[in-house]
C-alpha cells in the first residue's frame, strides 16, 4: 500500500467521522482504484499479453499477473519492455 492510497483512507475516516459518507465514499473508492493498479513491491502494473492472454507486468519487479493471481517473472529488462 502506498503513502497516496493510505492518505486517501484517512481522509476518508475523517469524512466519515465528520458526517459526510458520500465524500468518504468518494475516497475510499480513489484508494481502492489506485491500489489496483499497483504491484505489491509499490511498482506500476500496465498491460501485456503473456501465453496469449491479457495479462499486467510490474515495472518494478518484473512479476506477470493474471486475474489478480502471480503468474510468472518476466527476466527481460523492464526498461525495454515498457
Amino acid at each position: 500500500m502506498t503513502d497516496k492510497v493510505v492518505e486517501l483512507l484517512y481522509r476518508s475516516i475523517i469524512q466519515h467521522l465528520n458526517g459526510d459518507k458520500e465524500k468518504s465514499k468518494q475516497y475510499a473508492n480513489r484508494a481502492v482504484k489506485i491500489n489496483k493498479n499497483n504491484c505489491r513491491c509499490g511498482g506500476q502494473k500496465n498491460l501485456c499479453k503473456y501465453n496469449g492472454e491479457y495479462s499486467e507486468i510490474c515495472t518494478e519487479c518484473g512479476l506477470v499477473w493474471q486475474n489478480e493471481r502471480i503468474v510468472e517473472r518476466c527476466w527481460v529488462n523492464s526498461r525495454r519492455a515498457v
